[in-house]
């Protein structure tokens, strides 16, 4: 089959591409950076010390959100942490104080779940949006849950298990989709009712590790060291035979990148659980767990995340409310492995969107016959931010994707051709970038 595949940005008078390479090119392995080695930094440190926080980010900046202060009371505290310059802001205040949320980032807008105040456990869903600096109320969680995990596949939050207000870990998963405002409930439940466990997703697949089975709230007596899997396409769970994490522990963040899920910190078991810098990371492509080189400090009930290839473990106990800022770097640049017959290639789309221009980024390709197309977009961090599938005749074709809310970076797209002959073509990964 004859392929050129491009990508660029709809205009009202047409397609103006950007830049163009063909899927069927160059051949060169994915990679991910080695587990075994992270280099750690320390950053400018946030100005509020807190933990029970909430962290995402959105177009490159990390937003410190809520969280407890050493006179315990819920904080409406919101900080963004630019890496580019090193630098913290103060953003507008959450409108509903609390700690123990989970906070997420959906095409650009952070949306800020559950939570207590130590004495109300909260269903509130509230959503910021970076280019405003203003948050809206968005349609409540169907049930009250602090202490929760939560990660974002295609586009769709998923909320795992957390305290309800009597304070008992749960076994349920909820699903919030923000372009709809609308929650789905009655997913397949959690193996293990859990809260103050870690999650994160890689390849569309979410893991769930360690937490806290037996007591809930604050009180770590019962850390595990189970992992379990959780399969959106499938809403199905995997339970057996999956790595499980070297050392107990609960009240860690949980971070994806570089196709691992990494574990950092948190507290274990025992009436005074040890604190710890260590950092866990597990490769789902070997089912294995490995330690990483430990953090600067000590660090639980703090906030994660990972931007352009970096790991963030911010503020948290260590003992002792902190504001530290560590940042965990891979001695290499990865590539993330995806799905498809063809790893990335080295080819490079740049898209400048603008609001002359609109926001739809096409890509174009020669089908030899009709089929159905499926076009998968995922992140740096292996998260799929969007699907399109389309049925589509023989010849040159294109399908068209919404960028609205992409944040700046790199990204990599798919395309698996599903012939009516019943053929499958898988092209791709190919790299491509968003420059705002």
């Amino acid at each position: 089959m004859k392929l050129d595949a491009k990508i660029g940005i709809r205009l009202a008078a047409g397609v103006c591409l950007a830049g163009a390479a063909g899927l069927g090119g160059a051949r060169a392995q994915s990679t991910c950076c080695p587990s075994s080695n992270l280099n750690w930094s320390e950053l400018a440190t946030m100005p509020t010390s807190r933990d029970r926080l909430g962290m995402s980010d959105a177009n490159g900046v990390l937003y410190a959100v809520g969280g407890q202060d050493s006179s315990s009371n819920a904080l409406t505290t919101v900080e963004a942490y630019n890496p580019a310059t090193n630098s913290w802001s103060e953003m507008a205040t959450l409108p509903t104080g609390r700690e123990d949320l989970t906070v997420e980032s959906v095409s650009g807008i952070l949306y800020a779940i559950g939570g207590d105040n130590l004495t109300t456990t909260f269903s509130n869903v509230e959503a910021y949006n970076p280019a405003t600096n203003a948050w809206s109320e968005m349609a409540a969680m169907p049930l009250t849950l602090s202490n929760m995990g939560s990660a974002v596949v295609g586009g769709i939050i998923y909320v795992f298990g957390g305290d309800n207000s009597g304070g008992t870990p749960q076994s349920t998963v909820e699903s919030y989709n923000p372009a709809t405002n609308t929650w789905t409930t009655g997913l397949a439940a959690m193996p293990l009712a859990l809260s103050q466990m870690m999650v994160g997703a890689v390849n569309g697949i979410i893991y769930v590790a360690g937490g806290d089975p037996v007591t809930g709230f604050q009180t770590a007596v019962g850390a595990v060291t189970n992992v379990e899997s959780y399969d959106p396409a499938t809403n199905s769970w995997v339970t057996t035979g999956l790595a499980p994490l070297p050392t107990p522990v609960m009240e860690g963040a949980g971070v994806s990148m570089n196709c691992q899920f990494y574990v950092l910190g948190g507290a274990g078991n025992g009436a005074a659980p040890a604190i710890g810098n260590m950092a866990q990371a597990y490769n789902p492509a070997t089912n294995s767990w490995s330690l990483v080189n430990a953090m600067p400090d000590n660090q639980s009930a703090q906030g994660g995340d990972a931007v352009n290839g970096v790991l963030y473990s911010i503020g948290g106990w260590g003992p002792g409310f902190m504001t530290a800022n560590q940042a965990g770097t891979p001695p290499c640049t990865p590539t993330p492995s995806y799905p498809g017959s063809n790893p990335p290639g080295s080819g490079q789309f740049f898209i400048y969107p603008s609001p002359a221009r609109g926001s739809q980024a096409t890509v174009s390709y020669n089908m030899d016959q009709s089929g159905q197309v499926e076009l998968r977009v995922w992140n740096e961090k292996a998260e799929l931010v969007t699907q399109v599938t389309d049925s589509k005749t023989a010849g040159v074709q294109v399908t068209p994707f919404s960028i609205s809310g992409f944040a700046s970076g790199v990204y990599f797209y798919a395309l698996t051709l599903t012939y009516d002959s019943g053929q499958v073509e898988k092209l791709g990964p190919q790299k491509f970038a968003i420059i705002h």
